[in-house]
């Protein structure tokens, strides 16, 4: 709060000094409290306990007031236990889930390798055998059927390539899932 100091001489008005902000502890000499976050049982004791002291005497509390705040208190303490209850479940449902994501990132990670492992054991053994793929049909092309001895495996961008050369010469790239049978 701001002032200033007015004087009047002969009808005008001057301005002398202003004063600066003012608090009420320069004032006063008091302090406001601290606000608190929530109402715990202590401050409400003692919010009780200074009603009760400074009631009229001959106008005393009425009794079902006085239970009714008591019933209010235990109803902010169950909330509050709650609240921490909750916030402690909410946490260990999360530490939970971080966990899970974390194990099955990890397994799935283990099984695409043993796959990657599998796949390359397994096209590398069909060299030198008769295998029969099933070349799916295309817009100019028929789904077809064809045997031949694998000769070669690739690894491309789109998986395991088997090299299959038929009875007639006819060179076919096949996917190794396409492969149906080893003979």
């Amino acid at each position: 709060m701001r002032a200033a100091l007015i004087l009047r001489s002969k009808g005008k008005a001057t301005i002398m000094d202003t004063v600066g902000n003012v608090s009420s502890s320069q004032y006063w000499g008091t302090t406001s409290a601290e606000p608190k976050q929530q109402l715990d049982m202590a401050t409400f004791l003692n919010l009780l306990v200074t009603q009760l002291s400074n009631q009229n005497p001959l106008e005393p509390m009425n009794d079902s007031e006085f239970y009714a705040q008591i019933a209010q208190l235990g109803q902010v303490q169950g909330i509050n236990k709650i609240n921490e209850t909750l916030a402690t479940q909410s946490q260990a449902i999360t530490d939970l889930k971080t966990a899970l994501t974390d194990g099955v990132e990890q397994q799935l990670s283990g099984l695409g390798a043993i796959y990657n492992n599998l796949s390359v054991s397994q096209a590398a053994s069909m060299i030198g055998k008769q295998v029969t793929a099933t070349i799916p049909a295309t817009d100019s092309t028929p789904q077809q059927v064809i045997t031949g001895t694998a000769t070669r495996v690739n690894i491309t961008s789109e998986g395991y390539v088997v090299r299959i050369e038929g009875a007639d010469g006819a060179i076919n790239d096949v996917k190794l899932s396409t492969i149906s049978s080893i003979g």
